[in-house]
């Protein structure tokens, strides 16, 4: 009996411990579901804080890219302004030296010659004033009384006529050097005539080149590389007086005889040579002694050798310094369209606007952007795609306008536009002929 009732025990308890183990099983699973669901919960909310950190620091990053930015635009006009205040005083020194050396030959010569000349006469003329000692005692050897008013007499008739050819002699002098000087002031009349007749002639050549110009090219035409350089090749008639960095970009093309200035398109050929590969191509800055030196030899026309310059980046520096330095941006800020259009409309004006444009500034800003897409295809190498290239060259080939209020805008504005035109250019500079 007693055997029976710890069975019947046993087997009441049984059924109960089955619910039991149940129960305990999904508490095990719900419990590990908890624990990675506030785990993931915790891991989501510190990559929400890395990601607030992340844009606050681009954030920072942008500002102090616009602040030097800024800082570059202040230090190339107060660069300029020194550039331009040494000139002036180069000017100045050289008009004061030329002032002091001509009145040399008009006072100093005839100022030796009167004291020379006159010498005689300034101790004739002290003979009378001298006073003489009084004597009572008389020279037997005096002459007497007549013999001394016919002396002086003759001295008195002998001073005018010393006199006179005194005058006559610095007369003269002043009549050779004013001759002197009227020649010399004829010969610069004539020096100018020249260069005034040069500049018509050369004026002249311009326009007729750029009329058979204007009847070969069109700006839809495309002008392969190896076309530009024959012309670049052909045409060399450099203006000397004129500067290079600060020239209209139209003006200097035409002062050339070619289509893209002549800078343009050796920067361009020596980075295709040796600088595609390089990684930050265009986003790294040269040396600033290397970069002046080759601005100041392009200035004075000395044809510098740009495969000298082991550093590819002073030849990139040199380029955008180049486009920086135009007095007009070459990219117009008419360039930036309102965000509400799509991509077939925005073509389609940056398209007008581009062909809009003159025959050289065409033509350069086709052989540039064509080098950057180039330059932007290579990216997985000199990690430099568009986006970088347009933030590169957008403050570069555009303008702030006046008003700073909205600096961050502009620059995002600029750097769209750019690359769009980057992006697009297969399209923009297409042959529809």
């Amino acid at each position: 009996m007693y055997i029976c009732l710890i069975r019947l025990t046993k087997d009441d308890q049984q059924p109960n411990k089955r619910p039991n183990t149940k129960q305990h099983y999904w508490e095990t699973i719900e419990s590990y579901y908890v624990k990675r669901l506030n785990a993931l919960q915790k891991d989501i909310e510190t990559a929400t804080q890395q990601n607030s950190k992340l844009s606050s620091a681009r954030d920072e990053m942008v500002q102090e890219i616009l602040k030097l930015h800024q800082r570059s635009i202040e230090l190339s006009k107060k660069n300029d302004m020194l550039s331009q205040s040494i000139a002036e005083k180069e000017t100045q020194i050289s008009a004061f030296m030329y002032r002091q050396h001509t009145p040399v030959t008009l006072v100093d010569n005839p100022s030796e010659v009167a004291v020379t000349s006159s010498s005689s006469l300034e101790d004739e003329q002290n003979i009378p004033t001298t006073p003489k000692p009084t004597t009572h005692k008389k020279d037997p050897h005096q002459p007497g009384l007549f013999r001394q008013i016919s002396l002086r007499l003759s001295s008195r008739r002998k001073r005018p006529q010393e006199e006179s050819r005194a005058i006559n002699q610095s007369s003269q002098l002043e009549n050779n050097n004013a001759s002197e000087l009227s020649t010399h002031y004829e010969k610069n009349e004539n020096q100018q005539e020249q260069v005034q007749q040069l500049q018509l002639q050369l004026q002249q050549q311009i326009q007729q080149i750029q009329q058979q110009q204007q009847a070969i090219f069109h700006p839809a035409v495309v002008i392969s590389s190896s076309q530009i350089e024959q012309n670049h090749h052909n045409y060399i008639a450099p203006i000397k007086n004129c500067l290079v960095f600060g020239n209209d970009l139209v003006l200097q093309a035409k002062s050339e005889n070619s289509i893209i200035p002549s800078i343009v398109l050796r920067c361009i050929r020596e980075v295709e040579s040796r600088g595609m590969s390089v990684e930050g191509i265009y986003r790294k800055s040269g040396t600033f002694g290397q970069i002046r030196e080759l601005q100041e030899l392009f200035n004075l026309r000395k044809d510098p050798q740009l495969s000298s310059y082991q550093d590819i980046n002073v030849i990139t520096s040199l380029l955008k310094l180049y486009f920086r330095a135009l007095p007009a941006p070459i990219i117009s800020n008419d360039f930036i369209l309102s965000p509400s259009l799509n991509d077939q409309e925005r073509l389609n004006r940056t398209y007008v606007l581009l062909h809009n444009l003159p025959i050289e500034a065409y033509c350069t800003i086709k052989y540039l952007v064509q080098h950057l897409k180039r330059v932007h295809q290579m990216q997985h190498v000199n990690r430099m795609p568009s986006k970088n290239l347009a933030i590169v060259f957008g403050p570069t080939l555009m303008r702030f306008t006046t008003t700073l209020a909205d600096d961050e805008r502009q620059m995002h504005d600029m750097i769209q536009t750019i690359e769009f035109i980057i992006l697009q250019s297969h399209i923009l500079f297409a042959d529809y002929s």
